[in-house]
Order: C-alpha cells, then structure tokens, then sequence
C-alpha cells in the first residue's frame, strides 16, 4: 500500500481499539487529515483474534465476538486514511516519524502524533521459566489462534499459569476445543480475578486452583510432557502435554523506550500527564500502552478522549507541559498514570488517576496534595487490579506537590 503524502495533520500509530477510535472521534471533531499506522493486514487490534463474545457492549449495546466487534469498529471509521502492513521504527522529535511499509522505508511528519501500539502477555521467556524448549508452551493469544483460527488442537491436557480473568477466559476456550484443563496455578496465596470465580471454576469444571505455586521448570524435549512446581517447599510434577501463560500483559512501548521521549518503568509504558501528552508536545498516547491492563470499552474511550485533547492542542487550548508536576508514590505502589499533573485543569474533562500495586495489599490509599490529604479510600487488592482515584477538589488548587502513599494493614 503506498501512502498518498508524507506529511499529515495527525498521525495514528496502531489501529486497534483505541487508535480506531481516536480515529473516528478526530474526524467528528472536523479533523479529517489522519493516517492510521497499523502493522498487520488488518486494523482492529487483538479482538481479531479473540472469540469470546465478550465485546461491544458499550459500543454497540450488544455482546458480540472479537472479529465482529473488530470489523464494527472499522467500519465506524470514515474519511481516514487506513495504511496496514507499516511498522513504525522510530520515533523523533516534534513530530517526525520513520516507519518501513510495503514500498520500502519512508519518512513521516505530524503535527500530532497519538501511540496507541497496545498491549501483550508475558511470555515464558519474559517470566524467567526454565527448562527445554518443547512444543505445546504458548500464551492465550497464541491459544486463540491455533483452536479457532487454524483450526488445530494443539495439545490435550494443558496446565494454565495465572488467575487473572483471561485465565478463567482460557478454561471455556479450551472446553469448546476439547482440551482439558489440568489445574491453574497461581504465585499468590490468593487468586488474581475474585476468589469466588476461582471456586466456582473449580465446582463446575472441575479445574483444580492451586494458589502459592511457583512453577519452577517445564519438562519435556519435542513435546510437554509436564511442569515441576514448587508449593510450601515441596516440588512436585504435574504431568500434561501443554502449557498456556495468560495474563501479566505488558504495554508495547519499545518505541517509546528508544526515543527521546520519557519511559516510566514502574508502569512501562510513556509517561503522560492527565491529558494524554508526553515530554515532547507532538505525541500523545491511549489505550494499553499506557498501563497494563484495561478492558476494550475503556481502551475505546480513552482514544475518544485522546482525539479531543490532541483536537484541543491543534487549537492551543491544553496548559503547557512545564507547568506540570510529577506524582510521587512509595512501595507498595507499584505505578501511578498519569505520572504528572499539568495545571491550570480543564475542569471539563474529569481527573483519574490509576493506580496498581506490587503485591497483594490491603491498608488505605492517600491522595496527599500540599501536605494533605485530597483523597482516601480502604482497599484490599491484588497485584494487577487497577484502583481508580478521583479527586474532586484537585482540579480548583494549584498544587505544587503530589503524593500518594498506602498505610498497610
């Protein structure tokens, strides 16, 4: 596919969910010079991939599968330039982009630029598991792909690591598939999605939990032949012919990390203020990128709200970045987003902070702002749960200094 020009108004990096939908917003908002950068054949993101009728409802008011839920978000795209099969290589200030596409490499100028590159699992390698090599390892994207796509089962007993909600997604794809899950196991003394998920998964199908499992190696040479775990310092082996990692998703932020641009690596994603904005004012980000891990409802609104703040930046209506101050926070905070607050606030567009922890916590949250406290809440959560704050009075004070900080109980 060849490009029509090589300068645009605003350039999309990643058509999925929220790149599709920062799409659409920018052309309701009459801004109607946008490319779309998407890597594969087709825009639309991980959805594509995923057969659970589990998208949509927000959207389109109707529970509906990923591939559909893909193509309705596609097809809400109008007058916005499209161009897939391109890979963006890097990024360069104000602006400047190179990227490589069927035609060979080319240069790229924006205005704005909006990274919406999205999200993946952590692999096994990304885990640090041991072992050989085997067929039958892979993580529940790649799962999808193999059962419903490819049309192939690939193993018949299979061992799931994590208890994330996904995890739980994993066991009914592979009951449609005739696979048998063996067990989940879990590096908590608790599951990740709630305990009472977990119970129920474990009545009705019979797919046993263990939680305070570490999985320390697995076993085989061409094919899984089992894993060897390791629970209250007792190793065992679990025979089965497959292993499926789900969850633990990481923000697809290479770019950012080999740019001039700021890198958070608590979150490891960019690092924005509260609209959106990076370091340098030509790029903005939303969606997955941002923080591992949200819904594709929240991923979609994000970019709607991303289209209106880069819509606002073309009119210089946002406050500039140097009047930002950064969010400090301490163990067990594991991340905060945004990492910094720029002021005055548009009062228009509500704050949200997101926040996630290290471990599994239970205390009070504090919002601290000027040496008192803006916010505070209980909280009992999981590593991987996104707690939401919203202040309501931060947005009329000027602040000059931002902490948030959990007293543990």
């Amino acid at each position: 596919m060849t490009l029509r020009k090589d300068s645009y108004e605003v350039i999309i990096v990643g058509g999925g969910i929220s790149g599709l939908s920062a799409a659409k917003t920018l052309g309701d908002l009459g801004v109607k010079d946008v490319l779309v950068l998407e890597r594969e054949q087709k825009c639309g993101g991980a959805p594509r991939h995923i057969l659970n009728p589990s998208f949509g409802l927000i959207e389109f008011h109707r529970l509906m599968q990923g591939p559909e839920y893909a193509r309705r978000m596609r097809e809400r795209v109008r007058g916005v330039e499209l161009a897939t099969g391109f890979n963006v290589t890097k990024l360069l200030p104000q602006g400047v982009l190179e990227a490589a596409g069927p035609q060979g490499a080319c240069t790229l100028q924006a205005k704005q630029v909006v990274l919406s590159t999205g999200t993946c699992e952590s692999s096994r390698h990304a885990r640090l598991v041991s072992g050989a090599r085997p067929f039958g390892v892979m993580t529940y994207g790649e799962l999808e792909r193999y059962v419903y796509f490819a049309k192939m089962r690939p193993f018949q007993r299979v061992v799931i690591v994590g208890t994330e909600w996904i995890s739980f997604a994993a066991i009914h794809t592979m009951r449609k598939n005739g696979i048998q899950s063996v067990c989940m196991l879990e590096d908590y003394t608790r599951t990740i999605a709630p305990e009472m998920i977990a119970l129920a998964h474990e009545k009705i199908f019979g797919t046993q939990v263990y939680r305070g499992v570490r999985l320390r190696r697995i076993l085989g040479r061409y094919r899984v032949e089992g894993v060897e775990v390791e629970r209250e310092g007792q190793v065992q082996i679990i025979a089965c012919d497959g292993v499926v990692f789900t969850g633990k998703f990481r923000p697809e932020a290479h770019l950012v990390q080999r740019s001039c641009l700021d890198f958070d690596p608590h979150s490891g994603g960019p690092a924005t203020d509260q609209y959106q904005r990076l370091n340098d004012p030509a790029y903005f980000a939303c969606g997955n990128i941002l923080r591992p891990v949200e819904t594709s409802w929240v991923c979609s609104k994000e970019g709607i709200q991303a289209a209106q703040f880069v819509q606002m930046s073309l009119s210089d209506a946002l406050p500039a970045i140097t009047e930002s101050v950064p969010i400090r926070f301490q163990d067990p905070v594991r991340f905060v987003w945004p990492q910094r607050l720029a002021f005055p606030h548009q009062q228009r567009h509500k704050l949200c902070l997101k926040v996630s922890m290290r471990r599994p916590t239970r205390g009070v949250l504090r919002l601290v702002v000027n040496g008192q406290d803006a916010w505070i809440k209980p909280i009992n959560v999981m590593p991987e749960q996104i707690i939401k704050i919203v202040p309501k009075r931060l947005a009329l004070i000027r602040a000059s200094d931002i902490e948030i900080f959990c007293d543990e109980r």
